[in-house]
């Protein structure tokens, strides 16, 4: 409604849309391979953070939140994708 409002449609998705729809599923299960391949290198970051040292300077903790908040906004859209489409 926000994007809407200032004046960005998504009519124009409708192309794109209808010749993807039999391949739903494949982009579905693409998504949550790449979500879970996310989730194995956020993972790797906070051992590597862990073993660096207290303050975890080798990864940087807004790095690792950023790559958190990515990963949940990606599962929630995935999660509405599957939902609703």
């Amino acid at each position: 409604m926000l994007l809407a409002s200032a004046g960005l449609g998504s009519a124009w998705l409708v192309g794109i849309a209808v010749p993807a729809a039999p391949y739903r599923l494949w982009f579905v299960a693409f998504g949550a391979i790449s979500l879970a391949a996310g989730g194995v290198l956020l993972a790797r970051q906070q051992l590597r953070a862990a073993r660096c040292g207290a303050d975890g300077a080798c990864v940087p903790a807004s790095l690792r939140f950023a790559t958190l908040i990515g990963l949940l906004l990606g599962a929630v859209l995935l999660w509405l994708g599957y939902r609703y489409a």
